[in-house]
């Protein structure tokens, strides 16, 4: 049946080069890794495990006492005597020599209970397999009579945190590795050691910065996290999912019996195992036991999904311990995203930077002054305040500010300039990288950038950083690029809607954008000049990101009255972010390599 299968699979080329076209064969095979590869290799080799079973000479030297468990190409053989066993080895490597396969023998080995004669030992070199003394692996677990616990526990240990050395010191970006990392199987070791293990190595490969909280490293991305899945949690997920199986399903319900008389007499099993979460977790009782028909997946992942929430609610809590911005992220959580998280273009130092000045944990002088190194405290280019990280990223005079705010003008720019096709006249105008300024004509477009538009009437506000036009259709969209921090992002936005929709003629700014009263603004006299309807959008990002869909719900909106979809949006707002990151990097590096003169 097999071959069959196998045969449709094969190939035929027909020469035509030759004066008689000459047909020429191609056979395929089955190729490593293919999914339907482990099923042919049962089917193939299944004739060997039938013979080790039916052979009328081996149940005579085992008085049919043998005993054999395969799974894929590892064979576990028993037998009450040794003649037996090499009968079983014979069997094997003939069978397999049918099959054109070969019997390893450097990874066999026999271990028995018995004590041999010496002068068996002294042959040991010609046996047929050779002796187990120490232990054998079987399916990656070493055993004799039974599994040893601590070989295994310590070589499970080293194979994880070996594979998650190689994952996280790859060069992937932090949400690849994070994807790899929690997509791997879990080796359900316990628990916070491996954990703190895997910390340690996220510190060392600059995912985590050491004094950035823990807890930030498995929370999810929607609040600014790493979203890593912590062992100690997955472990308690298979101890639900063993103890339901055991209580729901009839094949094991012997196995039942003996691990309830086990969890009587106060010994480990399963079900202890299920106490110490539900008690760990608060978990609701589901009283299998008392259920005749138990619905396995719906119980597990009622269950489950209560210890995912008891754990990120407590990780939640150890977040905003003695920390303003974990309070504010959270307390936005409903509302804010971090787009540029998953971009293949942020490497994981600017993330690690970016999540500790979030923190307040890049020692500025402000931090090392409240932790006692002896320093004024005061920023370095002397504009007087407190060098914090908060300064640093959005008020210090030596910051790249403008360059911050320009690249995500620029950004927005070129998007538009793609959408719009080319110029009406002439060739395109050159648009160098974190150029803000655009002047240009196209069919139905026009953008003016980076230079105040003349008004009929005297204003302050009349330097929007970006104006399209609109032909037909008529229209008129101002954009108007503020990177504030997280605290200010609300101000930020009644300041600039203000400025353009209220207000243009006084300067507005954060002590009377409350109080000031409406007068001429730029967008009404816009229409007034343009004769059309003028949209205005704030398109506000944090400095570390962040970004406020609350704040920016009229952003999907004017862009589609531009033509640009909601995709692009989407894409947009991972490039303007990633932008604002970048950036912000830099100005944080900038300001660390300055020297720390008083």
């Amino acid at each position: 049946m097999i071959k069959d299968m196998m045969r449709k699979w094969n190939l035929e080329l027909i020469r035509k080069d030759f004066a008689v076209p000459r047909n020429i064969k191609i056979r395929q095979g089955v190729y490593q890794g293919d999914s339907w590869l482990p099923l042919i290799f049962i089917l193939v080799t299944a004739g060997i495990v039938d013979t080790l079973k039916n052979d009328a000479e081996l149940g005579r030297l085992t008085r049919s006492k043998h005993r054999i468990i395969a799974f894929m190409d590892d064979l576990k053989a028993h037998s009450p005597n040794l003649d037996g066993l090499k009968r079983m080895t014979t069997l094997i490597e003939e069978g397999a020599a049918e099959l054109c396969l070969k019997l390893n023998k450097k990874k066999c080995g026999y271990y028995t209970r018995e004590e041999e004669p010496e002068e068996m030992d002294a042959e040991e070199d010609r046996q047929f397999l050779p002796k187990v003394r120490e232990g054998y692996k079987y399916l990656g677990l070493i055993q004799l009579e039974k599994d040893i616990p601590e070989a295994n526990f310590k070589r499970m240990e080293e194979k994880y945190l070996e594979r998650t050395t190689a994952i996280l010191g790859s060069k992937l970006t932090t949400n690849q590795k994070r994807k790899l990392y929690n997509c791997c199987p879990s080796w359900y070791l316990c628990h916070r050691e491996i954990d703190l293990a895997v910390r340690k190595i996220a510190v060392c490969e600059n995912i985590k910065n050491k004094p950035t909280a823990s807890a930030r490293f498995y929370l999810p991305e929607s609040v600014g996290g790493l979203a890593f899945r912590p062992l100690e949690v997955e472990t308690c997920i298979q101890y639900i999912r063993r103890y339901v199986y055991l209580m729901s399903k009839d094949e094991v319900k012997e196995a039942k019996k003996i691990y309830m008389a086990m969890d009587k007499k106060g010994w480990r099993s399963p079900i202890s195992d299920f106490k110490h979460v539900a008690k760990k977790y608060g978990l609701t009782d589901p009283k299998v036991e008392k259920k005749k028909e138990i619905d396995f997946r719906a119980v597990c992942k009622d269950l489950i999904e209560e210890v995912k929430k008891a754990d990120l609610k407590t990780k939640k809590e150890d977040w905003i311990k003695a920390m303003s911005y974990p309070k504010l992220v959270l307390s936005l959580e409903d509302t804010i995203s971090f787009p540029a998280v998953k971009s293949v273009n942020l490497d994981s130092s600017k993330l690690s930077l970016i999540n500790a000045s979030a923190e307040e944990q890049v020692f500025f002088k402000g931090k090392k002054m409240s932790t006692g190194v002896g320093t004024d405290g005061k920023c370095r280019f002397g504009c007087g305040v407190d060098e914090t990280n908060y300064h640093v990223t959005t008020a210090c005079r030596r910051s790249a500010l403008i360059t911050r705010h320009d690249m995500v003008v620029w950004n927005i720019l070129k998007l538009l300039r793609r959408k719009f096709g080319p110029p009406e006249k002439g060739p395109p105008k050159s648009l160098q990288v974190g150029q803000a300024a655009l002047d240009e004509d196209y069919a139905n477009f026009k953008i003016r950038a980076g230079a105040p538009m003349l008004m009929d009437k005297k204003i302050k506000s009349n330097k929007p950083d970006i104006v399209i036009f609109r032909k037909e259709p008529k229209l008129a969209v101002v954009l108007e690029v503020s990177i504030p921090a997280l605290k200010n992002y609300n101000l930020q936005k009644d300041i600039k809607l203000t400025k353009y929709t209220k207000n243009s003629v006084l300067d507005i700014n954060m002590d009377n954008v409350r109080t000031v009263t409406r007068d001429q603004n730029f967008c009404e006299i816009l229409e007034a000049t343009q004769h059309c309807r003028a949209l205005f959008c704030p398109v506000i990002i944090g400095t570390y990101g962040e970004f406020l869909e609350s704040e920016n719900a009229g952003l999907y909106k004017t862009f589609g009255e531009l033509g640009v979809t909601e995709k692009e949006v989407e894409r947009l707002k991972e490039t303007l972010c990633l932008s604002v990151i970048t950036s912000t990097t830099r100005m944080i590096l900038k300001h660390l390599k300055a020297p720390e003169t008083d």
